[in-house]
């Protein structure tokens, strides 16, 4: 059973993987630079534009070697081998991140404190040293009411 707090994915993140994933695959990896473009938008990281960048290049390229003038040699056949393998490694590549970074969401929003009309859950306590710290806090907030009120 996949709770909350392990970030499960959404009816509309497995459509989308599905479509960007069939993309990939149906068009013999012609397409496969759509579904590392989403990760790049999605995750945008440096590392993600970089290789939708790649796979972009690697496609023209490819493209270009199955010309007409390189039918039936040696260049045609590598660009086709290296456009299926392409596609192989984008749709691995791409379930694996959108997977991850899916499940991460998930975790952040459930450690996210919740806000209601006069209501707040505080996110659990990840280890002992943030109990024993919100205990010294309150001990101080105890300590400086009961000097405020006996004051007065």
């Amino acid at each position: 059973m996949t709770g909350p707090a392990q970030g499960r994915d959404g009816p509309k993140a497995i459509v989308l993987r599905v479509v960007f994933v069939l993309v990939a695959v149906v068009s013999i990896g012609f397409l496969s630079w759509t579904a590392m473009l989403r990760l790049a938008i999605l995750r945008r990281t440096r590392s993600d534009w970089a290789l939708f960048w790649g796979v972009s290049v690697l496609t023209v390229v490819c493209v270009g070697m199955l010309e007409e003038r390189f039918k039936d040699s040696w260049v045609s056949d590598t660009g086709m081998i290296v456009l299926l393998v392409q596609a192989a490694a984008v749709v691995v590549h791409f379930l694996m991140a959108d997977i991850r970074f899916h499940r991460n969401q998930g975790r952040a929003r459930s450690q996210d404190p919740v806000w209601a009309p006069g209501l707040y859950v505080p996110p659990p306590a990840r280890t002992g040293q943030s109990i024993e710290l919100r205990r010294a806090e309150l001990d101080e907030l105890s300590d400086y009411l009961r000097k405020d009120g006996s004051g007065r």
